[in-house]
């Protein structure tokens, strides 16, 4: 059977008589395929893709997704947008409310209040994100705003305790964040998440990402360096020089070596205070007890096997442990520059981690301290944790 299509026959539809047309298997076939072209090139004209594309299921995509859909900004500070699936490129706006957007990029305006803003992809999908900005003073009482820092990944603004947490009362219930008393000890990973838990729905135990934001806010900061510049000298161990052979408390701001024994009027490397590069000051990052964070890692774990503290950065990343899971900005560094050491354990052994250093450690505490040497029932006086709001 031969057919010829013209546009006065696609424009009135394709009409056959069957009495006329004498049909057999190719032309039949020739027939559906012409009808299957047609509607595919239809179909992906109306979704922006070319018929190859459409018709090899490559066009075929998973839904807009955008995150955060939710999410709270300090006043002034950024936030940074991931998208997947939909039709790329990606065009954001902002819908509503105060703030401004560059690229996948929201910066909060200088006051409080709410903005929406869209993302839309090129076959005309949208999607919403409210935003809450809130001021500094909505962080709760002796916790401090941290910006986020996309590149360890971290996608929102959080508040993380002042202090390592303390009991209220009892060593039971939900943890208070305050200068005075000792830090609370001895207690279980599961059950610091719990206890951060108890504080209320938008509190959780430091994340290895939120706590990796803080090092390196840390490591960029100049008043933190012995020699005041970055990069260059030594990063303060806060107490753990062993002496006194235990946590301690903590103090006001312009008393950081408060209990160690030393004079912080100059630098010193049991100072227990760091500055972050929006100035605000954290207590016991480094040294004093030993911080459970909210990681564990089974296997692939860098280093697995190494028998002992090791130098972080000269490690071998891993899937499940890429650089800036663990290693400082500037990977020349080591423990010489007030880091901190790495103790990887064995894979299938314990990877209960914990980051930091304890009052003891001596040199192996630093702000990127890593240990994944505990189990899922390890306590120890040394170890304690810190809680974020979010």
């Amino acid at each position: 059977m031969s057919i010829r299509l013209t546009r006065r026959a696609v424009r009135n539809g394709l009409r056959l008589k069957p009495t006329s047309v004498r049909c057999n298997a190719r032309a039949y076939r020739r027939l559906i395929w012409l009808c299957t072209f047609a509607a595919s090139a239809l179909l992906a004209s109306c979704q922006n893709v070319s018929t190859d594309e459409y018709l090899s299921g490559a066009a075929i995509k998973s839904p807009l997704r955008l995150s955060p859909a939710n999410a709270t900004v300090i006043e002034s500070q950024s936030l940074q947008f991931t998208v997947t699936g939909g039709y790329p490129p990606y065009s954001f706006k902002l819908f509503s409310g105060g703030g401004s957007v560059s690229g996948s990029v929201y910066t909060a305006p200088s006051a409080i209040g709410s903005a929406v803003v869209t993302v839309s992809d090129t076959a005309g999908t949208s999607l919403a994100s409210l935003i809450t900005i809130v001021s500094n003073a909505n962080c709760p009482t002796n916790f401090i705003p941290v910006p986020f820092n996309n590149s360890v990944g971290t996608t929102a603004n959080f508040c993380v305790s002042k202090y390592e947490m303390k009991c209220n009362g009892a060593c039971s219930g939900a943890p208070i964040s305050a200068a005075a008393g000792l830090p609370w000890v001895s207690i279980t990973q599961a059950d610091a998440k719990t206890a951060c838990a108890l504080l209320g729905g938008q509190y959780h135990l430091i994340t290895n990402a939120e706590w990796m934001t803080i090092a390196r806010s840390i490591e960029a900061t100049a008043a933190n360096w012995s020699t005041g510049t970055v990069n260059s000298g030594a990063i303060n161990r806060g107490h753990s020089d062993g002496t006194p052979a235990s946590p301690l408390a903590a103090s006001t701001d312009d008393d950081a070596c408060s209990g160690t024994g030393q004079n912080c009027t100059v630098f010193n490397d049991q100072r227990r205070t760091h500055v972050l590069a929006n100035g605000q000051t954290i207590w016991d990052f480094s040294g004093n007890a030993k911080e459970f964070i909210d990681w564990q890692l089974s296997t692939d774990r860098a280093g697995s096997g190494a028998g002992g503290y090791v130098e972080l950065n000269t490690q071998t990343v891993t899937t499940s442990m890429p650089a800036n899971t663990f290693k400082s900005n500037t990977t020349a560094l080591n423990s010489a520059n007030g880091i901190g050491m790495y103790l990887p354990d064995t894979d299938s052994q314990n990877g209960y981690a914990a980051r930091g250093g304890h009052n003891a450690n001596n040199s192996q505490a630093g702000i990127y301290h890593l240990d994944f040497g505990q189990n899922a029932s390890f306590t120890s006086s040394q170890f304690g944790f810190r809680c974020v709001y979010q």
